[in-house]
């Protein structure tokens, strides 16, 4: 990926954002936004759920009302992922029923799971409908800003997009990324969104939060 070409984050994109020592920090942050906005029970989205940690803690700290996942599900294919064991983990199980299992055995709300590659699952839920969309799925450019720009429609007005791995590149894998190009374009086209948090990662894997201006 040619990395001359990517849009540059003005002061007015930034005036509100605050910085964070993880992920979990700048979710909690974004809960509080919205709990002071009067969104007490919200909807949310995970656009890439791996074996649903992070899912759980999604719910454990929004107590939403509804949570949707969109994922491919297809970790049973695999023998090994980040040193686990992977049918250990799922214990004979499909990846997407062993994910609906976890879920459903700790949140009692609505719970939507969307499977197939994240653009399809994104187009069939409906617009306008979640508060808070949390996208990390494909790091590709092509990947991203299409997620990117199909969550802005799904995304409510005063809602948040939350880009995970707003990073150049993978280090450990030797993989460029495009998530800071698609964001950034994101951003630099629309008057709507602005930055709110920047969540840090011992390896960089950075999450960037972006709100939508009602």
């Amino acid at each position: 990926m040619q990395f001359d070409d990517i849009k540059v984050l003005q002061h007015h994109h930034l005036r509100d954002a605050r910085l964070f020592a993880d992920r979990f920090d700048q979710m909690r942050y974004v809960a509080g936004l919205l709990s002071q906005s009067g969104v007490t029970a919200p909807s949310i989205l995970e656009i890439g759920v791996g074996f649903g940690t992070f899912s759980k803690f999604l719910i454990e700290t929004f107590v939403p009302r509804r949570f949707a996942a969109v994922d491919v599900f297809t970790f049973h294919e695999y023998e090994e992922l980040w040193g686990i064991n992977v049918a250990d983990q799922l214990k004979g199980r499909l990846h997407a029923d062993f994910y609906r299992d976890e879920l459903s055995a700790m949140f009692g709300g609505e719970l939507i799971i969307e499977q197939g590659l994240s653009h399809e699952g994104l187009s069939r839920l409906p617009d306008a409908s979640f508060d808070v969309i949390y996208i990390d799925a494909g790091h590709a450019y092509p990947d991203v800003i299409v997620d990117g720009r199909l969550s802005l429609e799904k995304v409510r007005p005063g809602g948040y997009l939350i880009f995970n791995d707003y990073t150049m590149t993978d280090h450990l894998s030797r993989v460029d990324y495009g998530v800071v190009k698609a964001a950034n374009e994101l951003i630099d086209e629309n008057d709507r969104l602005k930055v709110i948090g920047f969540a840090l990662n011992p390896q960089m894997f950075c999450d960037l939060a972006v709100q939508v201006r009602p």
